[in-house]
């Protein structure tokens, strides 16, 4: 591994930032490159969540909208097919051994 790498990687460490954010780094000198991972944590930490769908605001929006999701999970149990586990962040979680 070359030092301009371990660099990148102490300055990504240092940010809280994982190892492969090292190459979206810009600079050539320390300062530059602790610039450029401040930066990009300050992007990464402002992302917004994604926004909850918006539901058809008719009666009968509503009502086919709904419909439509008790479909999608009857078929989806009857052929096998379940979403993943999430925790609490919304990441996969392991599967239960």
């Amino acid at each position: 591994m070359n030092e301009d790498l371990k660099v990148r990687r102490a300055v990504c460490e240092a940010h809280g930032l994982a190892w492969s954010a090292a190459n979206l780094l810009v600079g050539e000198t320390i300062p530059e490159l602790e610039e450029s991972a401040t930066q990009l944590a300050e992007l990464l930490s402002g992302s917004q969540p994604e926004p909850e769908p918006t539901r058809p605001a008719g009666m009968f929006e509503v009502a086919a909208a709904e419909k439509a999701e008790r479909k999608q999970a009857l078929v989806d149990a009857l052929c096998g097919r379940f979403p993943p586990a999430r925790d609490e962040q919304g990441r996969y979680a392991r599967a239960e051994q």
